[in-house]
């Protein structure tokens, strides 16, 4: 969001909508063809077999108010264009829009990330999983997960590249030049943190990035996060001298999210199921929605603080386990200076948000969006007995914490996709989309994007949508 435009990318669709009015500027369009890459896949016809061109994911989008340039990042994997397995290489894209027009041109780099993983977990070809991405004053960072080609996927190690962001405005694609960090001890979806328009940059040390990871390695409980610095970032426009620390914070409990129920309602995928196929054989029921894990899903650096939330399980006064958000307010501090620089952070706040009835009700996949000023919303995903998937919000201030949730977009029927049901793989469990967005425009108006179930026609075996929100807080 910015300069009135809001830019969504999903996988793998790209389009542009005029904030004043909600209207259609551009697209959408096929992220393969926004990247310059042959079609995902070209339908076989009577005479001809299927062609399956490179694999895209994982798209992001972001918008430096500083330079007035749009930003967006995708995951590339070969594939065969016969069988459509994948195979290497593996790039990150970069594509960065030549004006603060994104209807209009953009640029486009590459970063070859095939053998980019880390030896000590084994060896590669490798690709980068949602690689995450922020920004400072002089820098432009992306940090995949990197994980192998081959299936089943090993991970290899958490990367962290940091690019000359006047390099990625001025430069000739499709090179540039990245400074890569890896071997990262206890690293794993480093997210980096981006300033809201208006905003201050951290410019002391020459510059600082920050970064937040949590730290539940064994998909239970933990009560840390990881605060990260990377200090002398304005050398990335001459002659890169960068240092990278981490440390410990101890916070609130969090853990691994139990999948979320959903409300009952019209299921026309499994009711076609449950003809096609016998009572015995057709073992599906109303899908479960997957509410991902508790890995850290946005980070902004406002009012020299750091905001930033996750998923995690939760027990209500007046129901069972269920999904809910943490969130974190967070005060960072560099020390020291070259080798001897250490970050340090301490909890302003931080607390929860969950529906405590006695139903089976879920919050998942928050993001967190703060204005200059230290104004905050926290957007996310409602799920439940009493809810079809449906989008929602909480205000979020630093010192009275959460607010109470508002549904802004009204889910209209149960998730009814392919993903949860056993004749395409699964057992009631529903791939979600694993998203939402939270940022703040020029104005300090916050616009959201989640993922809900809206009235309107669906595909054959989807019926998700992304509504879009915007809030005064």
């Amino acid at each position: 969001m910015g300069n009135g435009f809001v830019v969504e990318p999903v996988n793998n669709v790209l389009a542009v909508y005029s904030a004043a009015d909600g209207s259609l500027l551009s697209g959408p369009e096929p992220l393969n063809e926004f990247f310059g890459l042959p079609p995902a896949i070209v339908r076989a016809t009577a005479t001809t077999p299927n062609v399956f061109g490179p694999d895209l994911s994982d798209p992001r989008a972001y918008f430096d108010s500083s330079t007035g340039h749009f930003f967006i990042t995708e995951t590339e994997i070969g594939r065969d264009p016969n069988t459509g397995a994948l195979m290497s290489p593996a790039q990150l894209f970069i594509a960065v829009s030549q004006t603060n027009d994104p209807t209009g041109s953009w640029n486009v780099f590459t970063l070859d990330i095939t053998n980019d993983g880390d030896g000590v977990f084994g060896s590669c070809p490798c690709f980068g999983d949602q690689p995450l991405i922020g920004a400072d004053q002089s820098g432009f960072y992306i940090s995949p997960n990197a994980f192998t080609i081959s299936t089943p996927h090993f991970f290899r190690g958490t990367q962290l590249y940091a690019i000359s962001k006047s390099a990625l405005i001025t430069g000739t694609p499709p090179s540039v030049t990245a400074v890569r960090f890896h071997n990262l001890i206890f690293g794993f979806s480093i997210q980096p943190a981006a300033v809201p328009p208006g905003g201050s940059f951290e410019t002391g040390n020459g510059g600082t990035e920050y970064f937040v990871s949590s730290l539940d390695f064994t998909g239970t409980l933990a009560d840390h996060l990881a605060v990260w610095a990377l200090t002398n970032t304005s050398s990335l426009d001459a002659t890169p001298d960068l240092h990278l620390s981490f440390q410990f914070v101890t916070t609130e409990v969090y853990g691994m999210p139990p999948s979320s129920q959903q409300k009952p309602g019209p299921t026309p995928q499994l009711d076609v199921l449950a003809t096609l196929f016998p009572p015995g054989r057709n073992q599906n029921h109303l899908e479960l929605i997957d509410s991902g894990d508790d890995r850290i899903k946005q980070v902004t650096f406002a009012d020299g603080k750091l905001w930033t939330g996750l998923t995690t399980v939760v027990k209500t006064l007046e129901g069972p386990v269920r999904s809910g958000a943490a969130w974190f307010i967070l005060s960072p501090s560099v020390n020291g200076s070259g080798d001897n620089t250490q970050v340090g952070a301490m909890v302003v706040n931080q607390g929860y948000v969950s529906i405590n009835s006695p139903n089976q009700n879920n919050v998942i996949y928050p993001s967190i969006g703060v204005n200059s000023s230290g104004k905050g919303v926290m957007a996310f995903s409602v799920v439940g007995q009493d809810f079809f998937p449906s989008a929602g919000y909480a205000a979020l201030d630093e010192v009275d914490g959460a607010g109470p949730i508002v549904i802004s977009g009204p889910g209209e029927a149960p998730e009814d996709g392919f993903s949860g049901y056993v004749q395409f793989g699964a057992f009631r469990v529903a791939r979600w989309g694993d998203y939402s967005a939270a940022v703040a425009d020029e104005d300090g108006n916050i616009w959201m994007g989640n993922e809900m179930i809206p009235n309107a026609p669906r595909v054959i075996r989807a019926n998700w949508g992304t509504f879009i929100t915007k809030v005064i807080p």
